[in-house]
């Protein structure tokens, strides 16, 4: 395998638009209720044809954690390909206390050969070590992210995975975490310092980040010279996070430009948790509406 340098995209996954999907809404059968997309779409089945005709590009099966069923996540992946689709894939670190080739602790090593055959190069996106003990140091969580990181890189080299990893720039809560902040989560990736390891933009966690007053509203280029992936969502009324991009909240414009002028190629990819607002009007169409938008700012690349 040949490996890219940390700033340049994955292979395959220039510019593409992405829809992030939960595993087991592609693997429920036919007319198995998977609320909420089953309520907005109807089954994958008739999803997928439409996400296809509306500009998508990739799907990112979200989330894919320590003691994840193997064959379910196959299976799913199975089906992102078999309908023409690009694969993204979103994951955690190995969990706590395994070591990074344990198959249980990081189940995406069960589906490497697959992955590899089908697809090759593969964006994984995973968090930050976290701690809800308020009192728990910041720097002994970074420290161990970073660790765990190049624990990680080494594996993948050594298995001959496909994965490449983006570290995700975190929504503000209540705990002690490394990836609140651009320069956390830039400092992490530059300390790992491997070509296997760059960051993911959710665009969504960064402005309600910004508007919490905790990060400046523009991005340090220490931290966008390292992006390889994006998770792209808006606020809602209330702040609430992976909304539609038509609310128009969101900075997207100023958020694609800042990419653009950094030679950014890899994937849009929308996170949305319809969930959230399932009884809002015309959800669907609003998603589709936010594959649009994005489409408008791919083109302006063009």
């Amino acid at each position: 395998m040949t490996f890219s340098s940390p700033t340049s995209a994955p292979l395959l996954q220039h510019h593409l638009i992405g829809f992030s999907l939960p595993p087991g809404y592609l693997n429920a059968p036919p007319g198995a209720a998977c609320e909420p997309f089953t309520g907005i779409w109807g089954d994958a089945g008739a999803a997928l044809p439409q996400l296809r005709e509306k500009g998508v590009d990739s799907i990112e099966l979200r989330m894919i954690g320590p003691g994840a069923d193997v064959a379910a996540t196959a299976s799913a992946i199975a089906k992102v390909f078999d309908n023409g689709f690009r694969l993204t894939l979103h994951g955690l670190l190995p969990a706590e206390g395994c070591a990074a080739s344990d198959p249980v602790g990081f189940p995406l090593w069960g589906v490497a050969d697959q992955v590899r055959e089908r697809q090759g190069e593969t964006m994984v996106t995973v968090h930050a070590r976290f701690s809800r003990d308020l009192d728990a140091s910041v720097d002994t969580l970074l420290a161990r992210t970073v660790d765990d990181l190049k624990a990680l890189a080494e594996e993948t080299r050594r298995q001959r995975a496909p994965y490449r990893y983006a570290l995700e720039i975190s929504k503000f809560k209540k705990k002690v975490d490394p990836s609140f902040t651009w320069e956390g989560v830039a400092e992490m990736v530059a300390r790992v310092d491997d070509p296997l390891v760059g960051i993911c933009w959710d665009f969504g966690h960064a402005f309600f980040n910004v508007k919490a007053g905790l990060i400046d509203p523009t991005p340090p280029a220490a931290f966008v010279e390292r992006v390889v992936h994006t998770h792209i969502h808006d606020l809602g009324p209330t702040g609430q996070t992976h909304w539609p991009l038509t609310e128009g909240r969101l900075p997207l414009a100023d958020y694609c430009r800042l990419l653009r002028e950094s030679n950014y190629c890899g994937v849009f990819n929308l996170e949305p948790e319809p969930g959230r607002y399932a009884e809002e009007a015309e959800i669907g169409e609003r998603l589709f509406q936010s594959v649009a938008l994005l489409a408008e700012q791919k083109g302006s690349w063009q």
